[in-house]
């Protein structure tokens, strides 16, 4: 799982300009904990960079709570590109955690908050009987 996330951020990166802010607003799951280790491996690998600003947790869940959004529930576009808006981000990373047969799929977007365009769109899957990084395969759709 963390291999995919890396993968994933090294990924939005390249795609963001130098010195842009981004969001890591939400990553649904069945599990909140994971969802919050989710989000922590993308600041970390994000801020890793030294290219990309990064807006903190605790900032984000202020301003969901002010326009009375939740972490773990579904955030349309609009709502997206309001919240970086009023963040300062650029960009906003949104995703989803999905196991299904037993197989983890993280999907991962990111919105430019000007335009609510979508800049990358990724797919991981992780196999769940491997142990130690396990076997880790996307799907890519990029933009």
């Amino acid at each position: 799982m963390e291999n995919a996330v890396y993968n994933a951020a090294k990924e939005i990166e390249i795609r963001i300009k130098p010195d842009d802010t981004i969001a890591v607003l939400n990553i649904n799951s069945s599990n909140e904990n994971l969802s919050i280790q989710i989000i922590t491996w993308f600041e970390n690998y994000l801020l890793e960079t030294g290219n990309v600003k990064i807006v903190s947790r605790q900032r984000i869940e202020t301003v969901l709570g002010e326009l009375n959004f939740g972490l773990s529930g579904y955030i349309s576009d609009d709502s997206v590109q309001s919240v970086g808006k009023f963040l300062g981000a650029s960009y906003i990373l949104v995703g989803e955690m999905k196991i299904i047969n037993n197989v983890s799929y993280l999907n991962v977007q990111v919105l430019e908050t000007e335009t609510a365009m979508l800049i990358y769109s990724n797919s991981y899957w992780i196999n769940n009987y491997e142990q130690n990084g396990g076997n880790t395969r996307q799907r890519s759709y990029r933009f």
